[in-house]
């Protein structure tokens, strides 16, 4: 019988290890989730923090500011061309393409600047 209780305790510690190993991989992984979770908020906190200086500081002529200004219109041409190749304008808030004539963005809601424009025109 003695042969058949090693043979026992062998499974048993095999047993425990692959348990153990289970629990450490489980572990892993919930602590990769919960760092990625809070280096996306990081990141997100970033982003609002620096457009909020972007914003403050658009009148500066620091070489950051200039440059996000140059990227923010050259993005905006874009967003026309594109939307001028796909037969509509580019929402102003969201970028979406948006059917000629259409007074809303479909995909954000916001008013078309080419309509404000046109009311005024026709107050003044």
């Amino acid at each position: 019988m003695d042969i058949l209780d090693r043979i026992g305790e062998t499974i048993s510690q095999v047993g425990n290890a692959a348990g153990q190993k289970a629990k450490d991989v489980s572990e892993f992984a919930k602590l990769t989730t919960e760092m990625r979770t809070l280096q996306k908020k990081q990141q997100d906190l970033y982003l609002e923090l620096g457009k909020k200086y972007f914003e403050e500081h658009m009148d500066s002529k620091e070489e950051a500011v200039e440059a996000l200004k140059e990227i923010a219109a050259d993005v905006e041409h874009l967003k026309d061309e594109i939307a001028a190749l796909k037969g509509g304008d580019a929402c102003p808030n969201c970028g979406a393409v948006v059917p000629k004539g259409s007074k809303f963005c479909n995909a954000c809601g916001t008013k078309m600047s080419i309509f404000e424009e046109e009311e005024t025109t026709e107050e003044e």
